[in-house]
């Protein structure tokens, strides 16, 4: 069992952040990402390869998403709650304007968009650590409620 066992599509959703990164390896994530689409999350992962895909038992690769940044502006052309997953990301992460493209694509109105981006080596970029949480942050079982005991 690993930690991405507990994380809901609800939990991601309802997150106070719309940006996640993990460390977690590939197949976990992976696998956790089929398993969301499988209960109807709407969820999509671009790498540098393929461009942006949705997943699901009927996958489709989305034209004109292999430059990252135009897969960004997908992102902020959707308009259902949905999921991106977005692989390959190190180098271009330093990038100040992907920051904010990122930044963009997140904060627009009509749906909640979320995004997860797995790092290998690379720390957080400084311009994108107030719209982010660490993804395992999601997966940790809530704390039972404190109770009062009258007198």
């Amino acid at each position: 069992m690993t930690v991405l066992d507990q994380l809901t599509a609800s939990a991601i959703m309802n997150a106070d952040r719309p940006l996640f990164f993990t460390h977690e390896q590939p197949g976990e994530l992976r696998a956790t990402l089929l398993r969301l689409a499988a209960e109807g999350c709407s969820v999509f992962e671009w790498n540098a390869a393929e461009g942006m895909s949705r997943l699901g038992p009927h996958r489709a690769i989305v034209p004109g998403t292999r430059a990252v940044l135009s897969a960004i502006g997908y992102v902020a052309s959707v308009r259902q709650d949905s999921l991106f997953v977005f692989r390959d990301m190190d180098l271009p992460l330093q990038s100040h304007g992907m920051q904010m493209a990122i930044r963009g694509a997140l904060n627009l109105f009509g749906a909640r968009r979320r995004m997860i981006i797995p790092t290998h080596h690379t720390p957080v970029p400084e311009g994108l650590r107030d719209v982010s949480l660490p993804l395992a942050e999601l997966c940790m079982p809530e704390e039972p409620g404190m109770a009062v005991v009258g007198q």
